[in-house]
Order: structure tokens, then C-alpha cells, then sequence
């Protein structure tokens, strides 16, 4: 499995969203959901997973909510489009009860 994996580039391992441009609009979320599938399809994955943590998209100005009905979007579009299944995991804090 290990050396299977290695030949996929390290961006189709995880749906990463880290800069405050990808945060700021929910269409860009959207766009990216949508595009990881295109990626795993490319690659010939069938099933794959990807991990967020909405709360942290707060400080980029767009609501948890809004992120993951953006993410949910692309990723369904995405499935949809290209014959891949995706699910999500999502990370939750028990510090932060307000969540």
C-alpha cells in the first residue's frame, strides 16, 4: 500500500484549504470540493475521504455553514461528474463547547 500510494502527487491525499482567498468565497470552495474529485478520478481513485475542520473558516469570513454546504456542493458535483465516491470526516474540538 505504501508504495502504491507514492506514486500519487501529495494534493489528491487530502482536500486542503489554507489561504484566505480559498476561504473567502464560498464559490472557490466550491470550485475546489468539485476539483478534488476530478483529481481522484485522474488518478483512478474510486473512493477517498477528505478531513476539515469548518470552525476555523470563521476568521476568513465565511460561516462554517456556508463552507460546508460550499463543500458539499462541489464534492456532490464532483461525484456526480466523475464516477468517484467522496466522504468527508469533520473535526470538531471539545474545547469549544460554542461549536
Amino acid at each position: 500500500l505504501v508504495d502504491f500510494l507514492k506514486v500519487f502527487p501529495a494534493s489528491t491525499h487530502s482536500l486542503n484549504i489554507h489561504t484566505t482567498q480559498m476561504h473567502s468565497s464560498s464559490d472557490s470552495v466550491e470550485r475546489i470540493a468539485y476539483e478534488f474529485c476530478e483529481d481522484c478520478a485522474k488518478h483512478s481513485v474510486v473512493y477517498a475521504e477528505t478531513r476539515s475542520n469548518p470552525f476555523h473558516t470563521k476568521e476568513y469570513g465565511l460561516g462554517a455553514e456556508e463552507f460546508m454546504e460550499a463543500v458539499c456542493k462541489g464534492l456532490e458535483r464532483g461525484q456526480r461528474d466523475f464516477g468517484v465516491t467522496v466522504r468527508q470526516i469533520l473535526c470538531f474540538l471539545s474545547t469549544q463547547p460554542g461549536w
